[in-house]
């Protein structure tokens, strides 16, 4: 059994073994604090380097929609201007293509659709009005030939009045004399 000394000796020990245990999980609850700091310190700044990184590639993200974007919109855009100029030139014949399913593609196809419709309508109008002048080059043809054959009559009618007009005089002359040795013949019978 100890005695009173011994055991204030042990317990004076145990207290300095507490204590260096102390210090130890103190000193090591220190470094931890310094290393979960360090740690801290460090995931803060890989999140900083990881914002920059993210802020310069939205930067490079939106400057490479903003040289695409226009492309992707104003071309459309501008081969459909030309199309529509085109069409009120009257050239019918260029199809209009749009490979797009957006409202600029749909309005393409809307173009090309009335593009078609205005050619289909020109075509037929031109065959209609081909088939009239036509018609009417017939008519022409018939209505000249009717005319020749008119002025043909006038002219034989013309020559036939002439004609008769002379004979008509010559009659006229032939009946004077006629008269003229009756009226003697008569004069001569009477003396």
């Amino acid at each position: 059994t100890l005695n009173i000394k011994e055991k204030e000796e042990l317990m004076d020990e145990i207290k300095l073994e507490i204590d260096h245990i102390i210090s130890k999980m103190e000193l090591k609850e220190a470094n931890i604090d310094s290393y979960v700091g360090e740690q801290l310190i460090k995931s803060r700044n890989n999140l900083n380097s990881i914002r920059i990184i993210m802020i310069i590639m939205n930067i490079v993200l939106m400057i490479l929609l903003l040289a695409y974007l226009p492309k992707t919109l104003t071309k459309p855009l501008k081969e459909l201007e030309k199309s529509a100029f085109d069409i009120s030139k009257g050239n019918l014949e260029k199809k209009i293509v749009s490979n797009s399913n957006d409202e600029i593609g749909r309005l393409s196809k809307s173009f090309e659709d009335m593009r078609n419709k205005v050619r289909l309508s020109k075509e037929h109008l031109e065959h209609q009005v081909n088939e009239k002048t036509k018609e009417i080059n017939k008519k022409l043809q018939s209505e000249e030939k009717t005319s020749k054959a008119m002025i043909y009559l006038l002219d034989k009618s013309k020559r036939a009045k002439e004609e008769l007009s002379h004979k008509n005089e010559e009659l006229h002359a032939q009946s004077e004399e006629l008269h003229a040795v009756n009226d003697h013949l008569l004069h001569a019978q009477h003396e």
